[in-house]
């Protein structure tokens, strides 16, 4: 439920990694649009992740519940690649 939502929030969000994800996905944007663009990509996922609710949790409080979320996928897949299967579906592009 929350794992989406979080997994966002710390690509688009959090001010230790987004300078890692902002220049690797914004890297063959042209300059000047490399200036205005970012930052505005940034402020608008804040203020999305807030009005979700995951922005309103302690950054710790979020890693916890990250964390609850990829043990629960763990314990679902097993030993498995996939969710329901031998080959992949749309839920397991989720």
């Amino acid at each position: 439920d929350h794992m989406i939502p979080m997994l966002m929030m710390w690509r688009w969000c959090d001010d230790d990694t987004w300078p890692t994800w902002r220049d690797q996905i914004f890297t063959l944007m042209p300059a000047a649009l490399r200036a205005l663009v970012p930052p505005l990509v940034h402020k608008h996922m804040k203020k999305r992740m807030w009005h979700h609710g995951v922005a309103r949790y302690p950054k710790e409080e979020r890693l916890v519940k990250l964390d609850h979320s990829l043990k629960a996928l763990s314990y679902v897949l097993g030993k498995n690649d996939f969710i329901f299967g031998e080959a992949p579906c749309s839920t397991d592009a989720i």
